[in-house]
């Protein structure tokens, strides 16, 4: 039973301070001349035809207000605040506000709270004018022929369609980019014919295209491996004594089998230049080709040969 009545003694002990603190809290809301820090919601407004936002827009304003215990708590709660609509007009020509000539408009909204000054002298904004770009689409040789297997070419032109796409955004972003996007193979192994749509490569944040796909055709032929062994033409040597060793060369091309003609090694012409004669009597063949059909030629055993005189 002693423990009970200490128990409850703690209880009355306990429920007189809360009441009593309650009471002081209150009385001490009641009161005038209190200053604090509050933040004041604000909205940007501006034509989003025109503009476009690069970065997270503000939507407070600091401040520090002086008035009654219960006004400043509501407030800095947020309770009891309208938003303060900022209209921008021109915002490339003025990129921030000067926090100073919102104080008419602020104080009216704060009453009976009595503004004292801006924690910051102004207020900045991200917002660029939105441009649209025409921009090219195309696609490289080059880049596409390493999608092809082995022994195997493009044949004819790569037709893009369409071939422009407009990108709209903030004017910093596209006016920095290229005047042609380069579009890239999205299969390997390529072995026939090309009538593929293709996803448009990767465009900056905060800009959109008027299309995320275009068509991309071309046409592919085999190419074939030939093997032959050609004579080595002697230019410039002093007489019929002279002679280069070995005097056929094996080599190896490749041609498109919609090109192959029987009389294509008539258009290789291995060339030995005597003028270029090294010390150790050795040379290197200079190979013409003839003809834009035949690719990839290729010296097996190298191209140099030995110089020698018969006396």
């Amino acid at each position: 039973m002693k423990f009970d009545a200490k128990t409850n003694q703690w209880k009355v002990v306990v429920t007189c301070l809360v009441i009593s603190t309650t009471f002081w809290f209150f009385s001490a809301l009641n009161k005038d001349g209190y200053v604090t820090q509050i933040n004041y919601p604000i909205k940007i407004s501006y034509n989003q035809a025109k503009y476009i936002a690069t970065k997270p827009l503000p939507d407070k304003i600091p401040i520090e207000v002086t008035g009654g215990g219960w006004d400043l708590m509501t407030r800095f709660f947020g309770l009891k605040m309208t938003a303060y609509e900022l209209n921008i007009d021109d915002p490339m020509r003025q990129p921030y506000v000067i926090t100073s000539t919102l104080r008419s408009d602020l104080s009216s909204l704060l009453e009976p709270i009595t503004l004292n000054y801006f924690s910051q002298d102004s207020i900045t904004y991200g917002l660029e004018a939105l441009q649209t770009k025409t921009i090219r689409l195309g696609a490289k040789k080059q880049d596409w022929s390493s999608s092809l297997n082995d022994d195997f070419k493009i044949s004819s032109d790569i037709q893009v369609t369409p071939d422009y796409v407009n990108v709209t955004g903030p004017f910093s972003l596209v006016n920095a980019l290229p005047d042609t996007l380069w579009l890239l193979a999205n299969e390997s192994g390529i072995e026939d014919d090309v009538n593929t749509t293709v996803q448009l490569p990767p465009l900056p944040n905060l800009t959109s295209a008027n299309l995320e796909k275009t068509n991309v055709q071309f046409n592919v032929v085999r190419l074939l491996n030939i093997d032959v062994n050609l004579p080595v033409q002697q230019v410039g040597f002093p007489d019929e004594n002279w002679q280069v060793t070995p005097s056929y060369i094996p080599i190896s091309y490749q041609v498109a089998e919609t090109n192959f003609s029987i009389e294509d090694t008539a258009s290789i012409v291995l060339k030995a230049y005597f003028n270029e004669l090294n010390q150790d009597s050795s040379l290197i063949l200079q190979e013409e080709v003839l003809s834009e059909y035949i690719l990839n030629v290729t010296f097996k055993n190298g191209k140099r040969v030995k110089v020698t005189r018969n006396d």
